[in-house]
């Protein structure tokens, strides 16, 4: 087996639909998912391409319907933290889609 590279061995690969780019700000979705997973509140990402980035594989599973539910609440939680304090600049300007 292949040791991988800075410990990842497989990865996702996030390619965005045709025109996604006109609905979503890609550059401020980027410096928003970089800022997150630098604080280690996402997977980390391991690099980006135009239309896409590529992410360390993480095993899981499906979530029940209760289980969204609370983490949609934690997402708004988290979401109503981060713009109170360090990252007030990044995230008060970004549109949030639910």
């Amino acid at each position: 087996m292949h040791p991988g590279v800075n410990g990842v061995k497989n990865v996702l690969i996030k390619v965005f639909g045709n025109g996604t780019d006109e609905l979503i700000d890609r550059e401020l979705e980027r410096n928003v998912v970089s800022a997150l997973s630098e604080q280690a509140f996402t997977a980390p990402v391991c690099g980006f391409f135009r239309n896409g980035r590529i992410e360390p594989w993480i095993d899981g599973r499906i979530l029940t319907v209760d289980e969204v539910g609370i983490v949609l609440q934690c997402v708004l939680l988290l979401l109503l933290h981060c713009a109170s304090h360090s990252f007030k600049n990044i995230l008060i300007h970004s549109t949030i889609f639910f």
